[in-house]
């Protein structure tokens, strides 16, 4: 398999077109990447480029004793590579290979090549990702999407207890696979924004100041402004997928960066079937998407554990559970309201003062990071 150099969808080694959007696929090794073709550390071969991102390029490799595919990411080559870079992509294969989880990507080792190549090991995940699943497929159907949410929740929550924050959760980082049965397999991907955190679970991290690291699009607003973040960030991130897979469209969006850093800061959602009138789905729905989105992190899920017994309550069509009953206590503390009904992906955004102060804030760090 390789990748459309346009779309990115994967295409048949053999094919000439891409069978999603028609792009011509030029035949042949990847000449221009001299990495292809290359053994590293007489222990991995590097056979071909199917993906690549600001930290690094992904390639499908060999493991030369065991004669097992594996997926190799190496930092780029092609960039200034700053210290905090070099250690960050060590924390990756630090961090990431402390747990292991049948729904986590597992890594096998870390090395660096020579003074310039550092690679991750990992293994080899069939599939697409989440995005490219929802783009053919449509939304979920509701116990596809709670079903896809645990497993991602359950991967997240064994590295929570080992104090690995995920930090880019989305679904380009979720694999998912049909199988045979009609079932779906979920591992998720890439923890190179993660950081490794040496104390106990319910403390915070904090980035440089002003330093923003994830997508905005499933940034939680401690994420977006700088400011600390923990584990509860994640989830923050998993109730916005799960909106994702059972409507088709995410809770928020944006035409720029700015707009959406505010949307994720000040604006709630409506109750589902206001938004979506045809969308059947119980009504315990929006309000564990309320608590999984909230805009505290106090006033959220406090663990993935507590995520899971709701949404076993929403396929349950039952409202007791007790993860739920204290969730929902301490939304009601906080004041918080339901929106009126919206437009899909329209939000109402809060004009106080506070909100006011978190637009600056956000604005601010933009900034930062722009200059």
């Amino acid at each position: 398999m390789t990748n459309c150099p346009s779309c990115t969808q994967p295409v048949d080694a053999e094919a000439r077109f891409c069978p999603a959007c028609g792009t011509k696929i030029t035949a042949g090794v990847d000449t221009g990447d001299a990495l292809i073709g290359r053994t590293l550390n007489d222990k991995y071969r590097v056979l071909e480029k199917i993906g690549a991102g600001s930290m690094g390029t992904v390639y499908v490799g060999e493991h030369i004793g065991l004669q097992k595919k594996v997926a190799l990411k190496v930092l780029r080559p092609d960039i200034e590579v700053s210290e905090e870079t070099l250690q960050r992509f060590q924390r990756e294969g630090i961090a990431a290979g402390k747990f292991n989880h049948p729904n986590a990507i597992q890594i096998f080792d870390f090395d660096r090549a020579d003074t310039r190549i550092f690679y991750l090991a990992m293994e080899f995940v069939e599939g697409s990702d989440l995005k490219a699943f929802l783009r053919e497929e449509g939304k979920l159907s509701l116990q596809e999407a709670l079903d896809v949410t645990r497993k991602v929740l359950g991967a997240l929550g064994e590295a929570h207890r080992n104090g690995i924050v995920h930090r880019d959760l989305k679904p380009e980082n979720i694999m998912v696979l049909r199988d045979a049965l009609g079932d779906l397999s979920v591992k998720v991907l890439d923890f190179g924004l993660s950081k490794l955190i040496h104390f106990p679970l319910g403390a915070s991290l904090q980035t440089q100041p002003g330093r923003i690291m994830g997508t905005p699009l499933y940034m939680a607003p401690e994420q977006g402004s700088g400011g600390q973040v923990d584990h509860r960030t994640d989830l923050y991130a998993a109730g916005l997928i799960l909106y994702e897979m059972v409507t088709g469209e995410p809770p928020f969006t944006g035409e720029t960066m700015t707009e959406l850093f505010v949307k994720q800061a000040t604006a709630t959602i409506p109750p589902l079937h206001e938004s979506y009138p045809d969308l059947h789905v119980p009504s315990i729905l929006d309000e564990v998407l309320a608590i999984a989105l909230a805009k505290k992190p106090e006033d959220r899920f406090q663990s993935a554990s507590e995520l899971i017994e709701a949404l076993e309550a929403v396929e349950e069509g039952e409202g007791g559970s007790a993860a739920l009953r204290r969730s929902s206590a301490r939304l009601r503390r906080a004041g918080r309201k339901r929106s009126p009904a919206a437009e899909p992906s329209e939000v109402r955004e809060k004009s106080r003062g506070p909100a006011r102060m978190r637009t600056m804030i956000l604005v601010a760090a933009i900034a930062i990071v722009a200059g």
